[in-house]
């Protein structure tokens, strides 16, 4: 058995933007929607350099 853990920015992001479509499909210009690109999980290394990234 394995367990992966994902972290919560990580799970999330991923969807936001198709989220943001729904809203601004349905709102148009009355709901300005933003999806914001910065990482927020407490870590995020580089897999090749082992640097941190957040």
């Amino acid at each position: 058995m394995a367990l992966i853990d994902v972290a919560h920015w990580a799970s999330e992001f991923p969807w936001c933007g198709q989220a943001a479509e729904v809203l601004r499909s349905h709102f148009g210009a009355s709901l300005p929607v933003r999806v914001c690109t910065i990482c927020t999980d407490p870590w995020n290394l580089d897999h090749e350099t082992g640097r941190d990234q957040a």
